[in-house]
């Protein structure tokens, strides 16, 4: 019961009016792209563009996305999953494959292949 409580009032207390799921997604975001759970501009900036692609609503990724051949939270079109997947980072619908995936495709293209890194102003 303690640690029901304790669990609650953590998510809570970090979330800021997110749900859990929501939080947990932006953990998992910002592990990927900051090696840790402390926040890093490469991890905000991920957290921007996954907010923008996967639903364009503040604090509402969505993993299971689709809009035609762009799946996931970070929308990542045919040409992105076959890259990284010949990087030997396959795209997958799991959380930490897709944030995987977007991490390894940043670093070695940049965010110019999201439009909405544009929109966010994070280039």
């Amino acid at each position: 019961m303690v640690a029901v409580v304790m669990l609650i009032f953590a998510v809570s207390a970090g979330a800021q009016n997110q749900s859990p799921t929501q939080h947990r997604l932006k953990q998992v975001i910002t592990y990927t792209f900051c090696g840790s759970l402390k926040p890093c501009k490469r991890g905000n900036d991920a957290i921007k563009v996954a907010d923008c692609e996967s639903s364009g609503k503040p604090h509402h990724i969505w993993p299971w996305a689709r809009n035609g051949q762009y799946l996931g939270f970070f929308q990542m079109g045919e040409f992105a999953r076959n890259y990284v997947k010949r990087k030997g980072v396959p795209w997958r619908w799991g959380i930490w494959q897709q944030a995987r995936s977007a991490s390894k495709l940043q670093r070695d293209l940049g965010w110019s292949q999201w439009d909405c890194a544009y929109i966010e102003d994070v280039l």
